[in-house]
């Protein structure tokens, strides 16, 4: 937890000023199943932590792998159909999710309580639970 928390306070940052350079707004108003996009990340790992198998997999298979599982336009280098993959890229999903530019516009985004999980999992860094 801990060197998700120090990744976190060096990523969002970045990801801030990276934003702010490129005139996008860190949150727009996109609409994240049915919620407005906003700064959601949980202030730590919740107790219990999100389960892997019995919660978040299901997240990423509706929410990601149409586009990064097998014959995804974006399957390379980004394969999300196993653990191993999805923790390999727990960075940029993170990243790219709580910037609310995951999933795109035109994807099925995951609902208010789906997308709390994920983060509230990836803040617990990743666990294969």
């Amino acid at each position: 937890m801990v060197l998700m928390r120090t990744t976190r306070m060096l990523l969002l940052p970045l990801l801030s000023a990276t934003l702010a350079l490129s005139g996008a707004a860190a949150c727009s108003p996109k609409e994240a199943g049915g919620a407005a996009c906003a700064y959601d990340l949980p202030d730590g790992c919740p107790s219990p932590p999100p389960s892997w198998s019995n919660e978040v997999q299901a997240i990423v298979d509706r929410s990601c792998n149409a586009c990064h599982g097998d014959g995804g336009v974006q399957q390379h280098p980004w394969d999300f159909t196993t653990y191993s993959g999805v923790y390999t890229n727990r960075g940029s999903i993170l990243n790219q999710l709580y910037a609310c530019k995951m999933p795109p516009p035109d994807a099925a985004a995951p609902l208010p309580q789906e997308r709390q999980a994920l983060l509230g999992w990836l803040e617990c860094n990743a666990p294969n639970n």
